[in-house]
């Protein structure tokens, strides 16, 4: 490598080992935790190499997640003891807490039943709606100078993150939002502005309840709007819970963004929508299986759909005029012929994705689920 301008030097360095600040830093780095890692017995995750679990006579007993040089784990007093214990001996940790912290930007705090609450307060009251003086709001159209432009997609950036860690309710706004950067408006800073005080006015947290595990399933909702974006773009969103047997709700996922392929109907839009749900449901599906079920059996999944178009298309051979659809349809036909996934029909009232995919939805419902951790009666 070139050697920095300190070293006062012509000369080439040839290194014998990776050095900080360099591209492939991180890697050198995930490749020595996780090297360790196995080392004290860890089973490193088939589907996301930065989950370690470990088991003791088939059980597990422990469960750690790497972000960068950040880690995240849960495990008995044993693991503790010894997996941890050893961990610790081997790397140097600036700080440790435990129960109650924040990690990567969120809030954690785990209750005495072993609940556990995660929130974004604290960063939700570091956003500052962008001012605006009386004589901008009269030109409501005006596109934004370049400052007014910086600012839009700073406050939309910091919006986005919330939308995807812990406010589903305000993800389609987000995304909408974000499709204003070239051409926004004073009318679009009224707008994110509205989305600010929203999430300020609203202070919501996720509980994630203690789940029977013998009787743990998934719930995928999907819903999708046809043409509903300035551009003449389709919206998808899904949301998909882990629950059981005794109602124990808590969201592992959701997304709202645009229809990457043009919808030329309802159908069409309701079915990419679900399609890439199964999609995602179905890995959300072996990492769990995996590391809770030790892969002897995989969970199963029911998907939600409002459609009932679709939903008789799942379960039958009706063919369908848009002849590209039919792949799409058939690989949904597939994976319920082989029990993989169980396509239902919902009522719109019930389908909790609908607020993925259009503005003025009544959030209560979805926000209610995510505190109380119960799942709605379907």
């Amino acid at each position: 490598m070139r050697p920095p301008k300190e070293a006062a030097t012509k000369q080439v360095w040839k290194l014998q080992k990776c050095v900080y600040g360099l591209a492939d830093a991180s890697r050198f780095w995930y490749l020595r935790v996780r090297e360790e890692l196995m080392k004290l017995g860890a089973k490193l995750s088939r589907v996301d190499p930065g989950i370690f679990y470990w088991k003791e006579n088939d059980k597990l007993i422990g469960v750690l997640a790497c972000h960068v040089d950040d880690m995240i784990w849960g495990g008995t007093d044993d693991f503790k003891g010894s997996i941890i214990k050893k961990l610790k001996e081997i790397f140097h940790f600036g700080s440790e807490e435990v129960e109650s912290f924040t990690y990567i930007g969120i809030n954690l705090t785990q209750n005495t039943d072993f609940s556990i609450h995660i929130n974004q307060n604290s960063y939700i009251d570091s956003i500052s709606e962008i001012p605006l003086s009386k004589e901008q709001l009269k030109f409501k159209n005006k596109p934004l100078s370049e400052t007014e432009r910086t600012s839009y997609r700073s406050v939309v950036g910091q919006l986005n993150w919330i939308s995807g860690i812990s406010r589903p309710d305000i993800s389609f706004s987000v995304c909408e939002a974000s499709t204003k950067f070239t051409s926004a408006t004073v009318a679009d800073i009224q707008y994110v502005n509205k989305i600010v005080r929203k999430v300020k006015n609203t202070p919501s947290f996720i509980r994630f309840p203690s789940f029977n595990q013998d009787t743990l399933r998934l719930q995928l909702f999907t819903d999708a709007s046809f043409n509903n974006l300035p551009n003449g773009g389709s919206q998808a969103g899904q949301i998909i819970f882990l629950t059981d047997s005794e109602n124990n709700a808590s969201p592992i996922y959701w997304n709202s963004s645009k229809i990457k392929r043009v919808a030329r109907s309802t159908l069409a839009a309701e079915t990419l929508s679900l399609s890439d749900g199964c999609d995602v449901v179905q890995f959300s599906n072996r990492l769990i299986s995996e590391i809770i079920c030790y892969n002897k059996q995989e969970l199963e999944i029911t998907a939600y759909t409002d459609n009932y178009s679709l939903y008789e298309a799942s379960y039958s051979m009706k063919q369908t005029l848009e002849k590209r659809l039919l792949l799409d349809i058939s690989a949904l036909r597939e994976m319920v012929a082989r029990n993989e996934v169980k396509i239902t029909w919902v009522e719109k009232e019930k389908q909790l994705s609908d607020i993925l995919t259009k503005s003025g939805v009544n959030s209560t419902s979805i926000l209610d689920i995510l505190q109380s951790s119960k799942m709605i009666s379907l």
